[in-house]
């Protein structure tokens, strides 16, 4: 069945995405968009333990319950098709700092998209 806009004026003719209605005469739902929160530096050092912390593009900041903290690019393997966490590397002080890693998840997204592994 075809979708149709709420105040369509000739039958069949599918109007803007405002107010389209699906099979089930119910609204389709609206998609979800959120703002992108970067990290800053001091979240990296404050991060809280036990959790992966976003910084956009795939790239998390996961801390283990022993407060290691270390840098995680997930996307999804052009060769399988499944989700990937590529690690790159340690993210305790003297290590890999955030630029670096946004600059490795960069790098590693290019490579993706060239279809390497």
């Amino acid at each position: 069945m075809v979708a149709y806009s709420q105040d369509h004026k000739v039958a069949g003719k599918v109007a803007h995405l405002k107010g389209i209605f699906v099979k089930s005469g119910r609204p389709a739902p609206a998609t979800r968009s959120r703002a992108i929160q970067r990290l800053t530096a001091r979240q990296v050092e404050t991060a809280a333990v036990g959790q992966a912390h976003p910084d956009g593009g795939g790239l998390y900041l996961r801390v283990s319950p022993a407060g290691n903290r270390k840098w995680e690019l997930r996307y999804t393997s052009p060769s399988t098709g499944k989700r990937v966490d590529m690690g790159l590397g340690s993210a305790n002080k003297g290590h890999v700092g955030l630029a670096a890693a946004r600059e490795l998840a960069a790098v590693a997204r290019e490579m993706v998209a060239r279809g390497l592994d």
